[in-house]
């Protein structure tokens, strides 16, 4: 089910706690992958990073306002495809 299990066999050797970590950003990953370019930059930028969203929006040449409407979007796009969701 997981895209990167090939690669993530190489960390066979980790404990339960660390291979359940390494799944999670694999989907993760898997599921920014699926975004927008703007959309991964603000999720980057604000969520993975910690910039606040003015600041991340002056970066982007973009408004704060759209920052945060492309945030909130694509945090609920990346739960959708993290539990299996599809916009087929």
């Amino acid at each position: 089910m997981v895209p990167l299990y090939a690669a993530m066999q190489q960390v066979a050797d980790t404990d339960r706690s660390g291979l359940r970590f390494v799944v999670w950003v694999a989907d993760l990953e898997a599921a920014m992958d699926k975004l927008d370019l703007l959309s991964w930059q603000v999720v980057l930028l604000c969520g993975l990073i910690g910039i606040p969203q003015e600041t991340a929006a002056k970066l982007l040449q973009t408004s704060q306002r759209s920052v945060s409407r492309r945030y909130t979007d694509a945090l609920e796009d990346i739960h959708w495809y993290i539990n299996g969701g599809t916009y087929d």
